[in-house]
């Protein structure tokens, strides 16, 4: 059988699924009623089966929301109110997932339109009796992602190998398995044969069907080599209480996340500022053992800036502090093996440092040792600041502090860096694929395109020091793949919601976001 589906209600189908799945959470109970009851009118037309299981599952909608509508406002929804759905869906062996590559191609339109799906389920013969899942909007764009089922993690940290398709069992084993996106009918001889040889309900694994998948169809792989996994964080205020809490959760993440990378695969980390609270020499010794945390993670010493924290308020940097974290000197940090170059810029020294600025020298300095690496055309070149190049827009979550509220337009005005114009045109010029920043304490990816397209990918706060509504944590971290064999750059904005409450139970939260380099 096959279910097409909205981004909007994936948590909803996931909850149907897997019985004792959290409830997906929405800003209020409005939004999860309103969320459910699409969730529940549109699986009738979106389900694709024989004619005896596509009635089966009308009845049982039409129950639920007879129900839905019964429960009053103010009251929780029921559990029993899935229970006719999980009946009918939730003994499948397996579950499996067609995931786009989020470009909007011809192959994504392929594989998300219905008559893909009507011929998966009713031309293949499958010999067990899973489930297809099927996305409607997956196009281009940044996709925001709540409470993401622990199943789809294993498609996220595959993300550089999308479009294919995610398989996952009740026990939670789950595997991806990329398409060869050459060609239509190169995805659909794969897609058919995955869903009429998987068999797991005679004992087999995933791990083993993986195995002879990349066999039947070798063009699928693809090597380690050619991916560089960008670990972005931002914003730690180091001295701060905050910081006493979220470093040490900082750190078991990134090394979660980091020994989760394929070892052949290189991983650097960038830190884009304000790596302590204010420039106090008790703070050094706390930064110092921070930066070494990060270089024995990756074997690579961080690239980093400075943020208006870190330095007094004539942006002046303390010797002692730069000593303490091995601050380079370099404007340009080549990376010549991964054909990768970080354009690093001082947001710092002179102006507003709350807005931040360059300046024209500086400009021109970094300029000069670019045009010193001769074939620096040949690299993928992101920018690295701690400032914004432009405005910071509020998302929903976002509490403003007091002299936000009060100055309120006067602020918005220089809530970007003060020669962002100028900043604009060197990304345009020089054809940078990126610009990563810090300092709002709120994660976002955008982009510019003055006749090239510059990504712009902020990092909140990746020890949670932002105030949010429900006056929760908000811990941000970005993961950024650049894959040099397709010629594309992911973005994973990762936050934590709940301060170290485990895998199982945190609640995360994801925007990804793909581009060409």
């Amino acid at each position: 059988m096959g279910i097409a589906f909205n981004l909007s209600t994936i948590n909803w189908l996931a909850h149907v699924l897997k019985q004792h799945g959290p409830v997906p959470r929405m800003q209020n109970a409005y939004e999860e009623r309103e969320s459910l009851a699409r969730f529940l009118d549109k699986l009738p037309h979106q389900f694709f089966s024989s004619r005896r299981g596509e009635n089966l599952i009308r009845d049982a909608v039409y129950s639920a929301l007879d129900l839905l509508r019964r429960v009053p406002e103010d009251e929780p929804i029921p559990e029993g109110l899935f229970h006719g759905l999980r009946e009918l869906l939730s003994d499948s062996p397996w579950i499996g997932l067609i995931i786009p590559s989020m470009e909007n191609n011809e192959i994504d339109k392929y594989i998300t339109s219905s008559s893909f799906l009507r011929e998966i389920v009713y031309e293949e013969r499958w010999p067990d009796h899973g489930i297809i899942l099927q996305p409607e909007d997956f196009g281009t764009g940044p996709k925001a992602l709540l409470d993401v089922f622990p199943s789809f993690q294993v498609a996220l940290d595959q993300i550089t190998r999308w479009p294919g398709m995610l398989f996952w069992t009740p026990n939670n084993e789950a595997s991806f398995f990329p398409f060869d996106a050459a060609s239509k009918t190169a995805v659909r001889q794969q897609a058919g044969w995955l869903v009429a040889h998987l068999l797991l309900s005679l004992g087999n694994t995933i791990e083993q069907f993986e195995d002879d998948y990349s066999r039947t169809f070798p063009n699928t792989r693809r090597t380690r080599t050619e991916i560089t996994t960008l670990m972005h964080i931002s914003d730690l205020h180091i001295g701060s209480k905050e910081a006493a809490v979220g470093i040490p959760r900082l750190q078991s993440l990134l090394r979660t996340s980091i020994a989760q990378i394929p070892r052949e695969q290189k991983v650097i980390s960038v830190v884009t500022g304000d790596l302590i609270d204010s420039p106090r020499q008790e703070y050094h010794d706390f930064a110092r053992a921070f930066v070494e945390v990060l270089r024995s993670l990756t074997a690579e010493p961080p690239v980093m800036v400075l943020g208006n924290h870190d330095v007094r308020d004539d942006g002046y940097l303390s010797e002692d502090f730069r000593m303490a974290i091995r601050m380079p000197t370099d404007r340009v940090r080549w990376f010549d093996e991964q054909r990768l170059g970080f354009v690093c810029f001082n947001s710092v020294i002179g102006g507003n440092l709350a807005a931040g600025r360059i300046g024209q020298a500086q400009f021109g300095d970094v300029g000069n040792e670019i045009d010193q690496k001769s074939n620096w055309q040949d690299y993928t070149l992101l920018g690295v600041l701690h400032h914004h190049p432009v405005p910071v827009a509020q998302p929903d979550w976002y509490v403003k502090p007091l002299y936000e509220r009060v100055f309120g337009r006067f602020f918005d005005r220089t809530d970007k860096l003060e020669d962002a114009r100028d900043l604009i045109e060197f990304a345009t010029e020089r054809k940078l694929t990126a610009l990563l920043h810090g300092h709002k304490h709120i994660p976002r990816v955008t982009e510019i395109d003055k006749g090239h397209r510059c990504s712009i990918i902020g990092c909140g706060s990746s020890i949670g020091k932002v105030p949010t509504n429900d006056g929760r944590v908000y811990l941000s971290i970005n993961r950024i793949d650049i894959d040099r064999s397709s010629g594309r750059m992911f973005c994973r904005l990762m936050a934590e919601r709940t301060l170290g409450a485990g895998v199982k139970d945190v609640e995360k939260h994801e925007i990804i976001y793909s581009e060409k380099l």
